[in-house]
This record gives C-alpha cells, sequence and structure tokens, in this order.
C-alpha cells in the first residue's frame, strides 16, 4: 500500500519519529515515503496519509496545519493517521495525552481518522536558537530525548495491521 507521511518538525525530533514510522510501515511491506509539510507534497497518488506534527503552546506547527487546508478536499477521501509530538509528555500521563490530541481535533476535520498517537518528544538545546534557548532555561525545561521508541514503533505496527484489516 502506498503511503505519505507528512510531518511538521522545528528541531527534528518530530521528523525522527515520522522516519522512524515510515522505517515499520515499510518492514511490513508498504511503500511509504517521508516528507516535511513544508514541501507540500501531493497525497494524490497515496492511499492513506499519516500526517504529524510537534506541538507547541497546544498547537500543531503551522507548517502541518497549512498542509492539511491546502490538500483537506483530497485527505477526506483518503485513510488518514495523525500524531502528535508534544514536550509535555515527558510526564507519560492521561492528561497530557489528552492534551496532545486536542491539538489534532482542527486538523481531524472532515477527514477519515483511522489512527492518533501522541509521543513524547525531545528537548535538545544545541540545535535551537540562542532566544529560544534562553526562554526554555526561563520556562525551566529539562533537556533530553523523551520519545519511547518502542511505543512508537508499535503504535506504527498497530496501524499497519489496521490498514491490512
Amino acid at each position: 500500500m502506498k503511503i505519505l507521511i507528512v510531518h511538521a518538525s522545528r528541531y527534528g525530533s518530530t521528523a525522527e519519529v515520522a522516519e522512524s514510522i515510515g522505517d515499520v510501515l515499510r518492514e511490513s511491506g508498504h511503500d511509504v515515503v517521508v516528507w516535511a509539510a513544508r514541501e507540500m507534497p501531493s497525497p494524490r497518488n497515496y492511499a492513506v496519509i499519516v500526517a504529524g506534527g510537534a506541538v507547541h503552546a497546544g498547537h500543531v506547527l503551522g507548517d502541518l496545519q497549512r498542509y492539511v487546508a491546502k490538500y483537506r478536499g483530497e485527505l477526506a477521501s483518503k485513510r488518514v493517521a495523525l500524531f502528535a509530538v508534544a514536550g509535555n509528555l515527558r510526564d507519560d500521563t492521561e492528561e497530557n495525552h489528552r492534551q496532545a490530541e486536542m491539538a489534532l481535533l482542527p486538523l481531524e476535520r472532515g477527514l477519515s481518522c483511522v489512527a492518533r498517537g501522541s509521543f513524547a518528544g525531545a528537548v535538545n538545546l544545541r540545535r535551537m536558537p540562542f532566544p529560544v534557548r534562553f526562554l526554555m532555561r526561563l520556562m525551566k525545561a529539562v533537556p533530553g530525548d523523551y520519545r519511547r521508541w518502542n511505543e512508537i514503533r508499535a503504535w506504527a505496527s498497530d496501524l499497519s495491521a489496521r490498514l491490512a484489516g
């Protein structure tokens, strides 16, 4: 099955999550390509679209919002899976997952969403420009990689099974 994964990533963490999801789907026999949402790849020739974005201040990054807005008509006739990558998921609580997935709701309107996921991200101060690093320190952000790769791969594997069923 041809699958397009589009992502919006500011500092690379979400892009790496998208690539990991793509790897699992490829291992399951799917034909997968991964693109940054800002490149606006057409969903026309794909059966499934997996769209994910980093969540900042309760909203998915604008690149993904613009992608879905541009292609909403085409996406409405396809199976779509959505995922969010959020810093607050460093603390793996139901409330934090709920907040991250709430950021996906505006994207989901009018689409046939077959799966939703929310994953912790990474805080890598070296990838951030000085003003952002300064702000992160003021907010007492704790640098580190909080992605739980086994959960991300399990979600992608479950998605593959849903698509086959």
